[in-house]
């Protein structure tokens, strides 16, 4: 950063009074991260709670021009044939929680509370099992297939109090144990924008000029709204990108998923994508779209979206010893990596970077899985973000 602000001090003088028409640039900015961390031989599972949104409104159909789903929707049930994002969702993860080789250690939470459509359960729908020394795949593979179990049987209703939900995630210390040596998620499966904050300072029930974003269809005021008071309705970012980045700092990361077409407005990504940052877990973007980055959360429309989102969310989920998770893909030359104190550049016998995944391979695998305690990796990494 030095040399280039040398170059252009220099540059700036060269061109003494003389006017140039300069071309314009888009503005950008950098993001940069470190992490240093002892790397085991033995990688235990990561912990995942999968915090699944049960409002009303996953119950309408995913495509609302579906002929199958006529007339359902907004409180009126959808026949069987109707492929609702209910539906669609707890097949989904049916097939993500209980195929193939167990990716981590499950719990289950979801939101609203039955008892309150605007309020968060204070207690899991699954709690962890008690962990082990060992992971072991056979009881790994029950637990998800209890956890999609209770998913299925998940009954839809309410409004969506993402903001408590993951507060009461936090309060129940679930993922919060420093000694347990295990990375720690939040998989976090939703349809709809945060709401349900009864203290939100954005609503419009003292001012009808108030900076409330309206997130229910009937509105926000008036004889058809179900919110009392009305700033329950209104969107809740502030609130719950705050939780988010509060668990981070706990060292849980959260993984933002959102079903359905309402979230892959760009009204929506505003949110979303702030919830993506704070939580540290941001969707690859392949070189080739350059689209791809206005939107860094997980974004599915339909069963096929949502498949797919799921399998990048489980590819980037630590899983050998060897491999190391950023929390982004960085820029391939702004990235500088240590392992037991010396620096390795890339090459067959150290590293290589495939996205977000940190591959350590050939003896500096080896030298990794034969070292007792493990050895300490130090990455430094930056991207820029236009």
């Amino acid at each position: 950063m030095r040399r280039t602000h040398a170059l252009l001090l220099l540059s700036a003088g060269l061109l003494g009074c003389q006017v140039y028409d300069l071309t314009p640039v888009t503005p950008f900015s950098v993001v940069q991260k470190r992490d240093v961390e002892r790397l085991e031989p033995f990688k235990p599972k990561p912990n995942m709670l999968v915090l699944v949104d049960r409002s009303g409104s996953m119950a309408n159909p995913l495509d609302v021009s579906d002929a199958r789903c006529a007339g359902c929707g907004d409180g009126t049930p959808c026949p069987v044939a109707c492929p609702t994002k209910e539906r669609v969702l707890k097949a989904a993860l049916a097939t993500f929680l209980t195929t193939g080789t167990p990716l981590a250690r499950l719990a289950l939470a979801s939101f609203p509370s039955s008892a309150s459509a605007c309020a968060a359960s204070s207690t899991l729908d699954v709690p962890f099992e008690p962990a082990s020394a060992r992971d072991d795949d056979t009881a790994l593979r029950a637990k998800g297939v209890q956890v999609a179990n209770a998913v299925a049987a998940l009954t839809m209703g309410g409004g969506t109090p993402t903001a408590a939900a993951l507060d009461a995630v936090a309060q129940s210390g679930a993922l919060t144990d420093a000694t347990d040596a295990r990375k720690d998620y939040v998989l976090l499966v939703t349809d709809g924008l945060p709401n349900c904050n009864a203290t939100n300072p954005n609503h419009v029930c003292s001012a009808p000029n108030a900076a409330c974003r309206c997130t229910q269809p009937a509105g926000c005021t008036g004889s058809a709204v179900s919110f009392t008071p009305c700033s329950q309705g209104c969107l809740d970012t502030d609130a719950t990108v705050l939780r988010i980045a509060e668990l981070r700092q706990r060292g849980v990361t959260t993984i933002v998923l959102g079903f359905g077409a309402e979230l892959a407005t760009s009204d929506a990504a505003l949110t979303l994508n702030a919830m993506a940052t704070a939580g540290g877990f941001e969707r690859s973007c392949p070189a080739a779209d350059p689209t791809c980055a206005s939107r860094r959360y997980f974004q599915a429309t339909d069963a096929a979206e949502l498949t797919q989102a799921l399998e990048a969310i489980a590819q980037r989920l630590p899983a050998d010893a060897c491999d190391f998770q950023l929390d982004f893909e960085p820029d391939p030359g702004l990235l500088s990596v240590s392992l037991g104190g010396a620096h390795l550049p890339t090459g067959a016998d150290t590293w290589r970077l495939i996205g977000t995944t940190l591959s350590f391979v050939g003896a500096a695998c080896d030298r990794l899985k034969s070292t007792p305690g493990g050895l300490e990796l130090d990455v430094q990494y930056v991207k820029s973000v236009r």
